[in-house]
């Protein structure tokens, strides 16, 4: 059986190698440092936490080969797609299997790292930050109106 101090230094440096692949592979994605931060964490007390490729079915089957592999048991991740999303709204999307201890633990540190997570504690739900304010597309297309002829103020 692996020590724990030996999963979490394997989980630490593959996830490292991951995040150096999400910095320099993804340049049009601008990560907040914050979330970085917060995988960082999560990955040192034991949860796996990181970007997985292609689709949510694939990043399960990979985070769930990893977690055996190196025996721990919880995980949290995004992946290409919600990436593409993040860019578009402003919001990430994160997949997981968690036990109820780790749901707690993974919420706190999320919020201790200023993510402001989002999500109902469901199991068919994923948690949701807002890590970028974004105007939707029909927010900047709005055309300023006038209140009426005889007003100068405007309003959108």
């Amino acid at each position: 059986m692996i020590s724990s101090i030996t999963k979490r230094k394997d989980l630490l440096e593959l996830m490292s190698r991951r995040r150096f692949e999400i910095d320099f592979s993804c340049g049009s994605a601008p990560f907040p440092k914050k979330l970085f931060e917060a995988f960082e964490a999560l990955n040192h007390i034991g949860v796996a936490a990181g970007r997985m490729y292609c689709c949510q079915s694939c990043g399960h089957a990979e985070m769930e080969q990893l977690i055996k592999d190196l025996e721990l048991e919880n995980y949290i991740f995004f992946h290409d797609q919600d990436q593409d999303r993040y860019l578009e709204t402003g919001e990430l999307y994160l997949a997981f299997d968690l036990s109820e201890d780790a749901k707690k633990l993974v919420m706190n540190v999320l919020e201790n790292h200023n993510l402001k997570p989002e999500w109902n504690w469901s199991n068919k739900t994923r948690i949701k930050l807002i890590l970028n304010e974004r105007k939707t597309k029909n927010e900047e297309k709005k055309e300023p109106i006038l209140q009426s002829q005889n007003q100068r103020e405007v309003k959108y």
